[in-house]
């Protein structure tokens, strides 16, 4: 008796363990495949959102100052003393400059890295992933879980992390599949004046009255020329870009460089400034220089004008190379 009873228990067990087995087969299974891509259901029902199919070609995701002619490919270029490669795209801008989201997104992960400082990675069409690095500051009302829209502030250039003490600029990463692919090839549109407006004023009208002004202080600092331009055209400036523009007045350009009988310096305009920024477009000494050339010798100094004349400098030697055109650059620039 007690060894029927022992074999009927031994049957049971037998029974029951393929039941159990494919029930732990299961939950590993479902572990795993949350863990692969690493989203939430709720995380992958808003990847599924923004679609299937990847955009293959994407706008420029800074706002301000940069066309495409100013983007050089550095993809896979050496770093580290040659100990890896890059992984992204730099874009080179002065801080502050707003970096918008090329496509509609959902923000996955806000962080600040010792390497990689400020950044915001965002799930994408296609289930890409968009990175951006070395972040001055996230934009305001950004949050994780945000869905967020084509042309949406995210973030302002800077150089946290290990960019600090470097030049100001974005670094853009996209993967797929999980790899790194090259930002470069699908870069393709730029931005137009009437969207940039639209997208920034939205951004503005974002924040609270003093933070707009101040923010639209900053940005007329670095982009009047942009501003002139899309008011010349007829596109209308957010508004709070309109309540502190004035559009710069029309002078005649000067040709000879007997024009450069004063310093100048950012804020400045007139006849010599024009002279000095055909100058510098005509020198092309930078990428700088070549946005500089987009918006043409509008008259004004700004902080453009100065990053192009801080590029010429330091090809001539002028120390210090930062932009201010002084007694000694003058005389060079009266020889050339």
């Amino acid at each position: 008796m007690k060894s029927v009873t022992i074999f009927l228990l031994l049957t049971l067990c037998f029974q029951f363990v393929p039941l159990n087995a494919d029930a732990a087969t299961q939950r590993t299974s479902s572990r795993s495949t949350y863990y692969r891509d690493g989203l939430s259901s709720s995380q992958r029902r808003a990847v599924e959102k923004l679609g299937k199919e990847a955009e293959e070609e994407i706008i420029i995701p800074v706002l301000l100052g940069v066309k495409l002619s100013a983007i050089s490919p550095n993809f896979g270029d050496p770093r580290g003393g040659g100990t890896r490669l890059h992984q992204g795209l730099d874009i080179m801008a002065p801080k502050h400059t707003p970096i918008v989201s090329p496509t509609d997104a959902y923000v996955l992960r806000i962080s600040d890295g010792e390497s990689s400082g400020i950044t915001v990675t965002t799930l994408n069409p296609g289930g890409e992933r968009f990175t951006y690095m070395h972040l001055h500051k996230v934009a305001e009302g950004i949050s994780e879980g945000d869905s967020i829209k084509k042309g949406e502030v995210i973030g302002m250039v800077g150089n946290t992390g290990n960019a600090s003490g470097g030049a100001d600029h974005l670094h853009f990463e996209i993967r797929s599949n999980n790899e790194n692919i090259d930002p470069y090839p699908r870069i393709r549109k730029e931005i137009s004046l009437a969207d940039k407006m639209n997208y920034l004023d939205d951004y503005l009208d974002s924040l609270s009255s003093e933070d707009a002004k101040e923010y639209s202080q900053q940005l007329l600092s670095f982009f009047r020329a942009e501003f002139s331009l899309a008011s010349m055209q007829g596109v209308a400036l957010p508004n709070d870009i309109a309540s502190v523009f004035t559009p710069t007045s029309a002078v005649t350009t000067t040709t000879t460089s007997s024009a450069l009988t004063r310093d100048l310096s950012v804020g400045m305009s007139g006849a010599d400034v024009i002279f000095l920024q055909s100058f510098l477009i005509a020198q092309n000494k930078g990428s700088a220089a070549v946005i500089l050339s987009s918006y043409g010798a509008t008259g004004y100094f700004g902080e453009m004008t100065r990053l192009a004349l801080a590029e010429w400098q330091a090809s001539q030697g002028i120390s210090p190379a930062v932009g201010y055109c002084g007694p000694q650059t003058r005389a060079r620039i009266s020889t050339i």
